[in-house]
């Protein structure tokens, strides 16, 4: 009997905490994943000769309370420049680009390659 009432307390006690989500609505962020890093590292030798100079993936700072995962950008380097010159992470459904030096959002993708290839087109567009 005392089994039960503690695992009922317990359940109220998760229940507050665990955020509620407002109209079934769940918040989606595409992560990172092994065919994106390896499409990475073959854009970034394709973009070279064309002024990419450097790229990695990076934290983007602490997530949001409610989500466990945590939220990666690529920052990608050109020649010309030391600081940054763009980032690229997901939102939604979405791969966001933005211009890192002037804070600008250069566009929004449905898929990986292409916001890679808005940057600088080298590779063929395949789907990733």
């Amino acid at each position: 009997m005392v089994v039960n009432a503690r695992n009922t307390s317990e359940h109220r006690a998760l229940s507050v905490q665990t955020p509620v989500s407002h109209g079934n609505v769940i918040a989606l962020r595409q992560k990172f994943l092994k065919h994106h890093r390896i499409h990475l590292e073959k854009w970034l030798v394709a973009a070279a000769p064309m002024g990419i100079l450097d790229g990695q993936i990076t934290g983007m700072g602490s997530p949001p309370p409610s989500s466990q995962a945590s939220h990666e950008q690529i920052v990608i380097w050109v020649r010309e420049n030391a600081s940054p010159a763009y980032c690229v992470h997901s939102a939604g459904n979405s791969w966001v680009v933005m211009d890192a030096l002037q804070q600008l959002e250069l566009g929004r993708f449905p898929k990986f390659c292409l916001a890679l290839h808005r940057i600088r087109p080298v590779l063929p567009l395949d789907g990733n």
